[in-house]
């Protein structure tokens, strides 16, 4: 699935990232002074295939990846041994497309990272969510799994049957008009907007069964 590597002097500041074939991509950003040490360190983006996760790696309940991108994000020192804690906050940026948030709760996106000592998937606090340019800022302080989630969007029925009888009809349309402007029942207000108006009305004209 290939990968992306560089080595990083830490006396500077480095960066790099990695792009999925369904244009997911992750950006690295390391500040001068996050890595003690006295010679260059390599780090590497490896994508994971997220099948083979699904059984070890179960995903938050009603959390869908988007782009289909899990990354192995490591940083190892010149011996090979692995750095777990940096001494300032590496940025990690997560961006998307437009058609990979189609049926996901866009507003809702939350990077995760795997916690190897629970076993589990959490969830970062600390993103900040750009929907203009898509993408998803995050810091960290050690590198693991990271993968970009959101929910399902969410499908509101409206429904214009307001004294509960199964069907939309005179009855329903007198009880809208009582409550035209600020509603007294706020069920008359069928599209939950705060006032029953000329949309309320145009929704139970579609509904209307007589």
């Amino acid at each position: 699935d290939g990968g992306s590597l560089i080595s990083i002097a830490p006396a500077t500041e480095g960066k790099f990232g990695f792009s999925t074939p369904q244009n997911a991509r992750v950006n690295v950003f390391f500040p001068a002074g996050a890595i003690r040490s006295l010679k260059p360190v390599s780090a590497l983006i490896i994508p994971i295939n997220k099948v083979s996760f699904s059984s070890t790696h179960p995903l938050p309940a009603n959390y869908r990846i988007v782009g289909d991108a899990i990354y192995d994000i490591t940083a190892r020192l010149d011996t090979g041994e692995a750095i777990t804690k940096f001494d300032k906050p590496i940025t990690l940026t997560f961006t998307y497309t437009d058609d990979q948030v189609k049926d996901k709760d866009e507003k809702n996106l939350r990077v995760y990272y795997w916690d190897t000592e629970k076993n589990d998937w959490m969830g970062m606090d600390n993103g900040l969510v750009d929907t203009v340019n898509k993408t998803v800022l995050v810091t960290t302080t050690h590198f693991t799994l990271f993968t970009l989630l959101a929910p399902p969007k969410t499908t509101i029925v409206y429904t214009a049957d307001l004294n509960g009888d199964k069907k939309v009809n005179l009855i329903d349309f007198s009880i809208l008009l009582f409550n035209w402007g600020t509603p007294p029942n706020k069920k008359a207000d069928i599209n939950q907007s705060g006032r029953v108006d000329l949309d309320d009305f145009a929704i139970m004209l579609y509904q209307w069964t007589g």
